[in-house]
């Protein structure tokens, strides 16, 4: 779990989340997915296991947003104070999105 505390720590410094306090694993088949308690809030983290066009994703993203503009209930990418919501962690295109937790 130490290499992981340690993405998920790069992950929430890119987004500027805060310091982790508590990770919780939670399910996933393609990805691996938590719950991070940082000092700022709640976050669901997603890591996509699998590679993927960056293309694709960007796509997703506005579909999401088109989505919550109509007041459907989905739940878009978190971007970060760049205005990115996808971190790579390596050349191997290791990447990782995130979504605030509102309840």
């Amino acid at each position: 779990m130490d290499n992981r505390k340690t993405l998920l720590q790069g992950i929430s410094d890119f987004a500027e989340l805060g310091r982790i306090k508590e990770i919780n694993k939670a399910g996933g088949i393609a990805n691996d997915n938590y719950f991070i308690t940082t000092n700022k809030g709640e976050y669901f983290i997603k890591i996509n296991l699998e590679k993927f066009d960056f293309n694709d994703k960007l796509q997703e993203q506005a579909y999401l947003e088109r989505l919550q503009q109509h007041d459907f209930p989905a739940v878009s990418y978190y971007r970060s104070p760049t205005g990115d919501f996808i971190y790579q962690k390596n050349v191997m295109r290791t990447f990782s999105l995130w979504v605030p937790l509102v309840w």
